[in-house]
């Protein structure tokens, strides 16, 4: 049996880091042992399935986002037409910052982003049932 090529866009590191980091973490060393998952470590690598942890890279990336067009780009580009995009919706800066100065200076646009993110992928898995009720 082929094993099935999965790309975490976030990248964990072993040291605790936050609830991402370890829910992303467990999640890669669970699949791991299973030995039916293979890991690509490039975003444009042929992957099966493209795991997003909002639009975050995590701080094994520096802490840096993927943008939407990377991500359209990537689910259009023919390269693997039967990529799944699979994205943890964690939190809204709206929800946040409720919606005050530091909002409008720097959530807006990247909750705008996010969304558009969102409604590409296959499967969305919320946090929680509180956050689902925001988003």
């Amino acid at each position: 049996m082929t094993p099935i090529r999965i790309h975490f866009a976030y990248k964990h590191v072993e040291r605790p880091w936050g609830g991402a980091n370890n829910f992303i973490r467990t999640l890669h060393n669970y699949l791991e042992k299973t030995g039916e998952f293979a890991f690509t470590n490039k975003i444009d690598e042929p992957c099966d399935i493209l795991f997003m942890n909002q639009t975050g890279k995590g701080p094994g990336s520096n802490g840096a986002s993927i943008s939407f067009s990377l991500v359209r780009r990537l689910m259009n580009d023919g390269f693997c037409p039967d990529r799944k995009l699979v994205v943890r919706a964690v939190n809204l800066n709206a929800h946040a910052f409720n919606r005050g100065p530091r909002y409008w200076l720097f959530g807006r646009a990247k909750d705008r982003e996010l969304i558009r993110v969102l409604n590409l992928a296959d499967l969305v898995i919320f946090q929680s049932a509180y956050q689902k009720s925001f988003f």
